[in-house]
């Protein structure tokens, strides 16, 4: 597997299942450090402070390079999917949620008061996609 890239495991069959390309955009010292999928098979991962979302077309028969979305200047390191898809929120030492246009491109905004002192490790939606939480590194 090339450095910084992706791999996709059957978990059943304990096999990988096909395997990504390092997003180009991303330095050669980034780390990836956060991946979700939306329900759609798109794979959205993120490289430990990159302003890319990385993004991959995932299944059984394989794995295709997407084209990748600039998500936030700060850098991001974390992401989740909304439950229903729609959405990505992404971390960085603020929350933002990415939606994708109808004609193409993704519309951004961040959220009012979602900012932590130091890197957001984590983010979660909740079952119903109203809420996000985020967790930063101590």
């Amino acid at each position: 597997l090339e450095s910084g890239g992706v791999a996709v495991w059957d978990v059943k069959r304990g096999v990988k299942v096909g395997s990504g390309p390092r997003p180009a955009a991303w330095a050669a010292s980034s780390r990836g450090v956060a991946a979700a999928w939306d329900e759609g098979g798109t794979l959205y991962a993120c490289g430990g402070g990159e302003e890319r979302l990385a993004r991959w077309r995932a299944s059984d028969e394989g794995v295709e390079a997407g084209e990748d979305v600039k998500a936030d200047k700060r850098g991001v390191t974390a992401v989740a999917v909304r439950p229903g898809g729609g959405a990505v929120a992404t971390g960085s030492t603020r929350v933002r949620v990415l939606t994708e246009k109808k004609g193409g491109g993704w519309s951004k905004r961040s959220l009012k008061g979602a900012t932590h002192a130091t890197e957001i490790t984590a983010l979660a939606w909740s079952r119903d996609g109203r809420l996000v939480a985020s967790i930063a590194r101590a």
